[in-house]
């Protein structure tokens, strides 16, 4: 599945503006994602549309788009990929587990995007397990867990199962943040099988090997992520961590997100050796000093709207 932001449950028309908005009637969150227009030209009339797709929104900054002022532009962008394959069953050939209270999250830990000119900056600042790709996963985890009972997220630190791939990888290999969920014990006997019954086993992908129970879980987990991330407002912008000087504490600062109004951020923390963030400090500034040192410790930031729903965490860069 692919979160957009054009979140098209939001989509409406604004009262005497042309165009496709999103949230037209919530004060600070009106943005335009789509402008149309008519022209008349050596008595030829032509109309259209403009669909905002992966823009830079830095040029808007210079204009008044459209002639309407205090209403934002956005645009749309893929925000995570979230694949499911083989998330229905509870039982393992072979080893006969049965357990419909876990399931894998697959996420790269090393970017194959750009890994060639990115890797020395990874390595200097330690980032091996903070991809994009691995932030969402994180953050599956902490979300789904929150709304869904019963149901443990179990992060498997590959982009997928052993020498085998998905439908996520091409997203993972163009710089998205993509996942895999899968079943935490799968069952071969019912999955690239024709439909046989052979040495006394039924093979094949049949409706009664599925457990409903925890393909609901699973998908419950899908719907608590993807209606928090379209929700939250955008990421921080410019996250950076300053390094002017040598101390024992740690400052941040960064921007506003392109769209959406966010009430504040949560920095949150992690001891290097921990999967996932074991702190979070609110603010409703756009700076933040923690008596932790960054040489022991990971930092990141999320937007948070005003009922809590939260962005993906940026990781900072270097501040000078």
């Amino acid at each position: 599945m692919c979160l957009q932001k054009l979140k098209k449950i939001f989509r409406r028309r604004s009262a005497g503006e042309t165009g496709v908005w999103i949230e037209p009637g919530v004060p600070g969150r009106q943005r335009k994602i789509c402008a149309i227009g008519v022209r008349c030209s050596r008595w030829i009339t032509m109309h259209g549309f403009a669909l905002n797709v992966n823009t830079d929104l830095s040029y808007f900054e210079n204009i008044i788009p459209c002639g309407i002022s205090g209403k934002a532009v956005t645009s749309m962008e893929i925000e995570a990929v979230l694949n499911n394959d083989i998330m229905g069953s509870n039982h393992s050939n072979e080893t006969n587990i049965i357990d419909n209270t876990r399931i894998r999250v697959f996420s790269e830990g090393l970017p194959a995007y750009e890994l060639d000119k990115n890797a020395k900056n990874i390595r200097q600042l330690g980032l091996e397990n903070d991809g994009r790709s691995r932030q969402l996963a994180r953050y599956i985890k902490e979300t789904g867990e929150r709304y869904v009972e019963n149901i443990e997220v179990v992060m498997i630190y590959r982009n997928d199962r052993f020498l085998r791939g998905g439908d996520h990888s091409a997203f993972v290999e163009n710089g998205f943040p993509a996942v895999r969920f899968t079943e935490m014990n799968e069952n071969y006997y019912h999955q690239h099988q024709d439909v046989r019954k052979e040495n006394g086993i039924q093979y094949g992908d049949l409706a009664e090997f599925m457990d409903f129970e925890y393909l609901r879980k699973n998908t419950a987990l899908n719907l608590a992520v993807l209606s928090n991330l379209a929700k939250a407002s955008s990421l921080p912008l410019d996250v950076k961590m300053d390094v002017k000087k040598l101390g024992n504490t740690t400052l941040l600062y960064w921007k506003k997100p392109r769209a959406g109004n966010p009430k504040g951020y949560y920095v949150v923390m992690r001891e290097t050796t921990s999967p996932v963030w074991q702190k979070k400090f609110y603010t409703t500034s756009l700076e933040i000093t923690l008596p932790y040192s960054k040489d022991n410790y990971f930092f990141g930031v999320q937007s948070v709207n005003e009922v809590g729903n939260e962005s993906l965490v940026v990781i900072p860069g270097i501040g000078r």
